[in-house]
Order: structure tokens, then sequence, then C-alpha cells
């Protein structure tokens, strides 16, 4: 991945750096999870005052195949080290097998909205 002198997101393939829009939507939605992941750990790298533990990412794995997404869940299990906490917020049932611990958000009545341990 790389960026030009606008900060134009690009992806090499073999040595070649293609503009994002040259791959899949799966592909560029990775490549810029890629890119948010590495800047929060930048982010909490360059935190001297209290280190940053904690991710939230929001609907990363619509796009993905099932394939993919065991590699991603898989690096994430990685970066644990980096994160204490990594939390996902999706509607893709499947990712509720894998996770250790689940919280349920679901509309309650008159604007509010109920949570559960699953």
């Amino acid at each position: 991945m790389g960026q030009d002198e606008d900060y134009t997101l690009g992806i090499f393939d073999g040595n070649r750096l293609f503009p994002i829009a040259h791959f899949s939507g799966g592909e560029q939605d990775l490549a810029n999870l890629c890119l948010r992941i590495a800047i929060s750990q930048v982010i909490a790298e360059q935190s001297s005052s209290s280190p940053i533990s904690l991710i939230v990412l929001d609907e990363i794995f619509g796009s993905q195949d099932q394939e993919r997404k065991s590699l991603i869940l898989n690096a994430f299990h990685h970066l644990k080290q980096h994160f204490r906490q990594i939390f996902f917020i999706t509607q893709v049932e499947s990712i509720k097998d894998v996770l250790p611990v689940i919280i349920q958000a679901d509309a309650g009545s008159h604007y509010s909205s109920i949570a559960q341990l699953l």
C-alpha cells in the first residue's frame, strides 16, 4: 500500500502501484481497514500520557468472503498485544460464533436501546 503526494491511497501489485479503484470492493475495504489499523497503532504508540488500548471497528466484514473474514479475525488475534480491547460492530451473524464476548443491541420502544450480553 502507498500514497501519492495528495494522500491518494494506492495498492502495490508486484512492483507497480495501482489506484485503489483498480481493485474490487472487498479489496478496497480491506486496504482501508489496514490503513485505519496502522493509523491507530501509530496514535497508540505515540500517546505518552495514557496508552490507547481500545479500537472500535464498524462493519468491516460485510464485503469480505468467508476466507478473508477468517484471515481478518486471525490478524486481530495477533493485534491483542497492541489493543487490549477490540470491538467489532457488525450485522454479520457468522462472526458471533468466533468471538469470546457478544453484546447484542436492539432498538427498544420510544427511542431507547436494549443491550444484552449473549
